[in-house]
């Protein structure tokens, strides 16, 4: 059951029909990389992910855990700490051969008590819809380059090949 759509995109807080207590996130996407998820969720940097369906017309509902009451979204620039625990959660994906392709604030949730130590159970990242693996996923053809909300490296390009080095100059772009 639908709750609440989250500022006007396509996502949703929703509850189980069953359960009003079992609270979900729902958004609907035009791809998205379960397996770099399941590999962020193993390692402890992503909220559980629970269903992904593929719908003929191209669009992605994925479903996970609502985990808006223990994290809330960063803001720039990044505390120390986070940096650090976002550095430690980018090499763990990119070890395992994933790329994030989108790592700014919106993508980046801390602990709503704060960050007190460089446990990656500390921070967590979403949106998965770019991400994959490194040299085979690539940036949208539409994705806006060289806006100022949204700094890229400026190697990034339309349509281009998404890589570890990208994930960590962002990263860097948001200390």
């Amino acid at each position: 059951m639908y709750e609440k759509q989250i500022d006007l995109k396509r996502a949703f807080i929703a509850h189980l029909k069953d359960n009003p207590e079992d609270k979900i996130f729902v958004k609907f996407a035009l791809c998205y990389s379960e397996d770099a998820h399941e590999t962020a969720y193993a390692y402890g940097f992503a909220p559980k992910l629970r269903a992904v369906e593929r719908f003929e017309d191209g669009w992605v509902m994925v479903v996970m855990d609502d985990v808006s009451h223990q994290y809330r979204w960063m803001r720039k620039p990044l505390k120390k700490k986070v940096y650090q625990a976002a550095e430690k959660a980018l090499a763990l994906l990119h070890k395992d051969g994933y790329v994030h392709g989108d790592v700014r604030e919106t993508n980046i949730m801390v602990k709503r008590d704060g960050v007190d130590s460089e446990d990656l159970g500390e921070i967590i990242l979403v949106d998965f819809d770019w991400a994959g693996k490194e040299n085979t996923v690539r940036y949208p053809s539409n994705i806006t380059l060289n806006h100022p909300d949204i700094p890229r490296p400026e190697s990034v390009e339309r349509g281009g090949l998404i890589s570890s080095a990208h994930d960590v100059e962002m990263l860097r772009l948001l200390s």
